[in-house]
């Protein structure tokens, strides 16, 4: 900003003005001084993940040369003893039983069930697999290269699987405003990407509803009513989920509770032996603990409501030439009064509760948010090509009116015409 002569400004402007000036460059500092504090809140976290994650390496690099000291030392003091054979024998038993548990988990991540169970399922196959690939140079025959190439194609197999999942979710996500289907499709995202955070998880909801929305309006027989109807299904499914209805945080908790597991899995472990069902069951309580609770909270309103203000104008600025060519599309009066009115209708009914996000005026109402959208939606459009029909009606009416005036007979005649005798008395008549 160039230096600003104070002087000069208070003998040029007046009170006014200098008033306007000064309060503009408070809103410019506060701006500014709240970017800056928002980047160094953003360094800090990365600093503080930064400083967590190398702290727990650092645990885990001891607590591993511990193990490995120990290993090391109990094979060399027992090489030949027949605890070593027992210990050794009992650990490839269990890496085969892992084996055979990951071959059962494969059907069930590439079968039809619901994303959440097939997530839950992958979840607990990668631990397997990540636990085979670490123990492979301990546990199993070095002189057999078919383990190394089968734990390769496995690897290769779940990180397939991993990347379909997440882009049937993207896919799936999009289609839905079932605040019921959302959740537990937010809920599997959340398993495979435990990193998300919940303003994540609001952005991926609304771009693939975004997508949805532009496919819709690329259709031929799309129509206005449907684009408000898809706005309005999407406002009631954000409150529902990430609004107060809070439906995303039910689901967390019980995916993040401790043993909890989709039926088809609980199935499963049932299925099995009492061995493999116990390492399944240790499975579960890691996927369960991989998904933290405690770091999704519900969001401020202001964060949703910023968010959906975003999507509401991207939406607004895809279909404005769309909206323009739907309302030349009407060709009488009354099409344009009764597409009004049924626009009114599905604005003012069943749209949120009086908790909701949208802003809200004194009585309760969403009037002044719908009227938001409505103005952004269609500006006015609607209102332009209205006074058109009437402008066209008034004309063609004033035609008929001036075809007609010709027949009209400025001239008519009476009525009744007097008769040309003479009206005879009574008395005459008498006599």
């Amino acid at each position: 900003m160039p230096p600003v002569n104070v002087d000069n400004l208070m003998r040029e402007l007046s009170i006014d003005q200098l008033i306007q000036v000064q309060i503009k460059l408070r809103n410019e500092t506060e701006n500014k001084r709240e970017d800056l504090r928002q980047m160094v809140g953003r360094r800090y976290r990365d600093v503080l993940d930064a400083s967590n994650a190398v702290k727990r390496l650092t645990e885990i690099a001891s607590e591993l040369s511990i193990l490995l000291n120990d290993t090391k030392r109990s094979f060399s003091a027992q090489q030949n003893s027949d605890s070593t054979y027992e210990y050794t024998k009992r650990a490839v038993v269990n890496a085969g039983r892992r084996l055979l548990l990951l071959h059962t988990l494969l059907p069930l991540i590439a079968s039809t069930s619901d994303l959440l169970t097939r997530s839950f399922a992958l979840c607990i196959a990668e631990n397997l697999q990540r636990q085979l690939q670490t123990e492979q140079h301990h546990l199993l025959d070095k002189k057999d290269e078919n383990v190394p190439l089968l734990l390769s194609l496995l690897s290769e197999r779940l990180f397939q699987s991993r990347i379909e999942l997440l882009n049937e979710i993207g896919e799936d996500i999009g289609f839905e405003v079932d605040w019921r289907s959302v959740t537990t499709l937010l809920a599997a995202q959340a398993l495979l990407k435990p990193r998300m955070n919940v303003s994540e998880l609001l952005q991926l909801y609304l771009e693939s509803r975004m997508k949805i929305v532009s496919q819709v309006l690329h259709q031929p027989d799309s129509t206005l009513l449907g684009l408000v109807r898809h706005i309005k299904d999407t406002i009631q499914c954000v409150e529902q989920t990430f609004g107060r209805g809070q439906g995303f945080l039910s689901a967390i908790q019980f995916v993040t509770k401790k043993g909890w597991a989709p039926e088809e899995i609980k199935q499963l472990v049932e299925d099995q032996p009492l061995s493999a069902s116990r390492i399944l069951e240790k499975e579960i309580v890691l996927v369960n603990g991989g998904c933290v609770e405690n770091k999704f909270r519900l969001q401020e309103k202001s964060v949703i409501q910023r968010a959906f203000s975003e999507w509401i104008n991207e939406v607004c600025s895809i279909a404005r030439d769309r909206v323009k060519a739907m309302c030349n599309h009407f060709e009488r009066v009354e099409q344009a009064v009764e597409f009004a009115v049924a626009v009114g209708h599905i604005f003012k009914t069943d749209w949120l509760t009086t908790n909701s996000f949208i802003e809200e005026d004194g009585h309760g109402n969403n009037s002044n948010t719908y009227s938001l959208i409505y103005k952004q939606l269609f500006g006015t459009t609607l209102l332009e090509r209205f006074n058109q029909l009437i402008n066209e009606e008034l004309i063609l009416r004033e035609k008929k009116l001036h075809s007609k005036l010709p027949l009209i007979n400025c001239k008519p005649q009476m009525p009744f015409q007097r008769s040309g005798i003479a009206a005879v008395s009574l008395k005459e008549v008498i006599f």
